[in-house]
């Protein structure tokens, strides 16, 4: 076995998602003698160029026209509703994307990793060649490699695709933004958060749209009156749902697409749209180890609870070795990242992924929808016994403020000792709300713990603490 000295470096990481930068700072920050990170593309990953961040950015300031468009409705406070300027809208995306990646290389600068931007290729467990942007290679040898290479949509094989391919856009690229105008409509294939973020984030911009769920639901998580929200929230805005979709042929109607699909095994659906989003399936990158005799599961990476694969020293992280039971989520691989690097450096009492901990949620046109640990229904099937707490929305005088009194808050606990085994809320700030109830999880949290906090009045974290009163 060769001595750490025989390397250039500790660690080589390859990715600069979520995954690689968590993983790489937090190495150097534990003191690692050497760090080296290699990114193909824009730092910062699916997540900042292309997926959240982007797509959160939009949806976020398209929801305050909406919210002055409905004060305008309601209490007469604006006397105008402003318009959506596409063009500083595209600006103003591309500043904050811009904003994070200086950030992200500042972390890199401050805690000393280097960063190479090229494709990376491993050779052997501990060799990497490195082809840079500008054409030269280098080679470094790790004592670890650490692999965080993501997982892009993969693209439709549907019949008569290769015939409307200007018609077809990638969940990944949609963010892009590469209209000359807003679509007048879209389709959007696929379920949870990609699907149902996009389809709101076309309707705030005006397009008719229509939502195409391949599964049987169009959210994956969470109880039935969750699903239910949401579909409820598509319905009401006009945006048709089709479920248990198999896509049979795309062909063109002049300038436009023609989709002919099942639903629910029954042939004989279409529509006409402008473009068909692309918001279903995706696969591991795995070109940077074609070299290597990985073994895989299906078409993922076989990993161990420690990230290690079937080849000592080399490791996998976030979306690379997501699917299956794994969900594809940011903050899944960011923890991950520094929980992995805590181990690597032989950090004692060092956290570990507990997906029970995971938090699901996403951005609608009315409401956030958030879900953490179990749902009643799981709980049962665990074997506990449960109790439910549940406060709606129009008992929060802060949602009555803010207008948005659709929703809810559930805890789900267990019925002796009052152990908090997961909650779920619909409504306004969702995805902030709930690490409240995670914190709690994370410390094996009761309903009589929530109880010792009083709160602040008006806020919307009171339905929380109501919810854990209301037994």
């Amino acid at each position: 076995m060769k001595d750490a000295s025989d390397y250039n470096t500790d660690y080589l990481i390859i990715g600069g998602g979520p995954g690689g930068d968590a993983a790489a700072n937090r190495l150097a920050q534990l003191g690692a003698k050497g760090v080296v990170l290699v990114e193909q593309g824009p730092v910062g990953g699916t997540c900042v160029n292309w997926g959240c961040i982007p797509t959160h950015f939009l949806l976020e300031n398209l929801l305050l026209r909406e919210q002055i468009s409905e004060a305008k409705y309601r209490h007469r406070i604006f006397s105008t509703v402003p318009e959506v300027d596409f063009e500083a809208l595209k600006s103003g995306k591309r500043k904050v994307i811009k904003s994070l990646q200086l950030s992200i290389m500042q972390s890199f600068e401050k805690n000393g990793v280097e960063f190479i931007q090229g494709k990376a290729r491993v050779i052997t467990p501990h060799k990497v060649e490195i082809t840079r942007d500008d054409g030269t290679t280098v080679t470094k040898t790790a004592k670890t490699i650490i692999i965080a290479s993501g997982a892009p949509f993969t693209g439709l094989h549907v019949p008569g695709m290769e015939n409307v391919k200007e018609h077809l856009i990638r969940a990944d690229r949609v963010m892009e933004l590469d209209f000359e105008r807003i679509p007048d409509s879209i389709a959007v294939y696929g379920f949870d958060s990609p699907a149902v973020e996009l389809a709101s984030f076309f309707h705030f911009l005006g397009s008719e749209v229509v939502l195409l769920s391949p599964k049987g639901f169009v959210v994956s998580y969470g109880s039935p009156e969750l699903h239910q929200s949401v579909e409820d929230m598509l319905a009401f805005h006009d945006m048709d749902l089709y479920k248990d979709v198999k896509l049979n042929r795309l062909s063109k109607v002049e300038d436009r697409l023609l989709v002919e699909f099942a639903e629910k095994g029954k042939d004989g659906n279409r529509l006409e749209c402008q473009f068909l989003v692309d918001a279903y399936g995706r696969q591991a990158n795995l070109g940077c180890i074609e070299n290597l005799p990985i073994r895989l599961e299906g078409h993922r990476p076989a990993v161990s609870e420690t990230f290690q694969s079937s080849i000592e020293h080399v490791y996998f992280l976030g979306d690379v070795r997501s699917g299956g039971t794994v969900p594809f989520r940011s903050h899944l691989a960011a923890f991950s990242g520094r929980v992995l690097a805590d181990r690597l450096m032989g950090k004692a009492g060092g956290s570990k992924v507990d997906l029970n901990l995971l938090l699901r949620g996403m951005v609608t046109i009315d409401f956030q929808i958030a879900k953490i640990g179990m749902t009643e229904q799981e709980a049962i099937k665990e074997g506990y016994e449960v109790k439910t707490l549940r406060t709606p929305n129009a008992h929060n005088a802060h949602a009555h403020i803010l207008g948005q009194i659709a929703g809810y808050v559930l805890l789900v606990a267990e019925s002796g000792t009052g152990k908090i085994l997961g909650g779920e809320i619909v409504g306004p700030d969702a995805i902030n709300l709930i690490t409240v109830i995670g914190t709690a999880m994370a410390c094996d949290g009761t309903i009589q713990d929530l109880k010792k906090f009083p709160g602040f009045h008006p806020s919307l974290a009171e339905g929380i603490f109501d919810s854990a009163w209301s037994e």
